[in-house]
């Protein structure tokens, strides 16, 4: 659909086949079915801008600018689109988001590092480690960017198992769970690397 604003953040929710966006300069979380009908809109002010999806907990996250650095998330019901919470204040100023779907954590892009979100009781903290950047939902390990080192997180535990020295910073990351590799985007090289999962 033509919102006459700025779309940002596309999520899929798989299951329900619909995909979930945001309004930039509208302050609108939409949902499309996949006949690209429009079933959802709720303004949260703001300027939302990024999206996440949990497919285990049947939540969808928004996140938002424009609060003066106390930047907001929302979160959603994924069937009847009812909010769940929000605004929840991240201390800082808005990047992306990341769903662990085996724990229902999310992590927000903030600086150099990244902060948790308790998926029941939404308190904010820091973590120890740098932005996550991909998680793999089947092994529940979390892949963070600090300056040009990657780090291996547990997500249960939240420590990392493992640094490596890249000497570069990704562009992006994706997982690839059937064979268990890292994509890295290396901008320097103008290519995508693969890792292995276990020697990243």
């Amino acid at each position: 659909g033509n919102h006459g604003g700025a779309i940002n953040g596309i999520a899929v929710d798989f299951p329900n086949h619909h995909f979930l966006t945001t309004q930039l300069y509208g302050g609108q979380i939409l949902a499309y079915n996949s006949a690209n009908a429009e079933i959802f809109a709720q303004s949260v002010g703001y300027c939302p801008d990024t999206t996440g999806f949990d497919c285990n907990h049947r939540r969808i996250w928004a996140g938002a600018q424009c609060g003066g650095g106390n930047d907001p998330l929302f979160v959603f019901n994924a069937d009847t689109f009812a909010k769940i919470a929000g605004p929840i204040g991240t201390g800082g100023v808005m990047g992306a988001v990341r769903v662990n779907p085996v724990t229902g954590k999310l992590y927000v892009t903030e600086g150099t590092v990244s902060k948790e979100v308790n998926p029941k009781t939404f308190a904010v903290t820091t973590t120890s480690f740098g932005n996550v950047e991909a998680i793999d939902s089947v092994t529940d390990r979390l892949f963070a960017v600090q300056g040009t080192d990657l780090q291996v997180v547990n997500g249960a535990t939240d420590t990392v198992t493992k640094t490596v020295s890249l000497g570069y910073t990704p562009g992006d990351m994706g997982v690839n769970n059937a064979l268990g590799h890292i994509y890295l985007t290396s901008q320097p090289a103008n290519a995508i690397e693969v890792r292995t999962e276990k020697g990243a």
